[in-house]
């Protein structure tokens, strides 16, 4: 009887030897089948990397331009105009808008700033005109409205009153 009892014993460590072979195979494909999945979702995020740089690149080359683009058209954006008694305009003779603006120099009596000068709009100052005054204004604005751009400087002369 004990032999018996060996031989099925025997036939049970063998087949859970098998069983155990046949889980280990599994257990290496699906180990396989992972690292595959790993890499290639590995190589598809440094693809997805590259193509956000690219467009990053782009858009950053895309701004570039645009300001290039903006400064051209910019041009001189400023006149000044005698209104009457000590008034003067200062005329923003573009279309696009300026923020920021800092009206000051010898030639201003008041220095001031305005919140924004729309295009094809103007701002009045007082016009220092006492013996002796320099007639040179300077003027500083954005072309950002949250000011996030450097000030841009312009300086010119008051024109004579007629």
């Amino acid at each position: 009887m004990s032999a018996t009892v060996a031989v099925v014993q025997a036939k049970r460590a063998l087949a859970s030897q098998s069983a155990a072979a046949q889980s280990q195979a599994r257990a290496e494909q699906h180990a396989e089948r992972a690292t595959k999945a790993a890499e290639e979702a590995a190589a598809w995020q440094r693809q997805a990397a590259s193509a956000a740089q690219q467009s990053a690149d782009a858009l950053v080359e895309q701004n570039r331009r645009a300001d290039e683009q903006a400064e051209l058209a910019e041009g001189v954006p400023w006149e000044m105009r005698y209104r009457e008694g000590d008034l003067y305009d200062l005329w923003n003779i573009t279309d696009t808008t300026k923020f920021g603006v800092q009206i000051s120099g010898g030639g201003v009596l008041r220095p001031k700033t305005v919140d924004r000068i729309d295009g094809r709009s103007s701002e009045e100052f007082f016009g220092a005109n006492y013996s002796g005054a320099a007639n040179q204004v300077e003027v500083t604005w954005h072309r950002r409205e949250d000011l996030s751009d450097e000030p841009r400087p312009w300086l010119g002369n008051k024109p004579p009153k007629p």
